[in-house]
């Protein structure tokens, strides 16, 4: 009987050692939407946080120029918490490379040209670059419903760029989409590294 309560005791450790839960919080800094997600592991009493970034969607439809404001980001995030990456949603009909029969379309987001340029609020250059969206190497990934997620990386962002707290974003549709549905986003997601203490930084 003893042995038996003891491999339930067991048991319940190790379930409790596996199984956790997660909390997510959303702070907004300027324009930018900042999620931080927790994973908390209850036996060890840490946390893995994952940080999402998101800016508001530009439009590819017409010629124009978006200005965004990121500030106050906390010291301890700014290195995380970073504008990387491209996003697209993209209708079920758009190919990918897992949509063979329509890879070879032409898709009117594909001769888009834009320019993202990001400066310190003092008026320096951090970054700047134009492309065209069809150069870019894309991920693609069905959404669960209806439609692709198409992501690409920003094209050139060099490590310099890590630790600004405040800066300023300008999304500037050179060559638009003849398609009024398309639109265009900078985000971001970032793993900080391994297990941390609890105590770590909130947004």
């Amino acid at each position: 009987m003893v042995k038996v309560v003891a491999l339930y005791l067991v048991a319940a450790i190790f379930l409790l050692a596996c199984v956790g839960c997660s909390t997510t919080t959303t702070r907004h800094y300027g324009d930018a939407r900042v999620l931080r997600t927790d994973f908390h592991f209850s036996l060890f009493a840490v946390i893995t946080p994952q940080y999402e970034m998101e800016l508001p969607e530009v439009s590819l439809s017409k010629q124009q120029t978006m200005r965004f404001v990121v500030k106050g980001i906390p010291s301890d995030a700014a290195k995380s918490v970073l504008p990387t990456e491209l996003y697209l949603k993209l209708p079920q009909k758009d190919h990918s490379p897992l949509d063979r029969e329509n890879v070879n379309r032409k898709l009117p987001w594909e001769d888009c040209v834009v320019t993202i340029t990001i400066t310190a609020l003092s008026g320096n250059a951090i970054y700047q670059e134009t492309f065209w969206l069809k150069d870019l190497p894309w991920a693609y990934q069905q959404r669960r419903f209806f439609g692709w997620d198409a992501t690409s990386k920003l094209p050139h962002l060099g490590s310099g760029f890590r630790g600004k707290q405040d800066y300023l974003v300008r999304v500037s549709i050179e060559k638009p989409s003849s398609r009024k549905q398309d639109s265009l986003q900078i985000r971001g997601r970032f793993f900080v590294g391994g297990l941390v203490l609890p105590t770590a930084m909130k947004p």
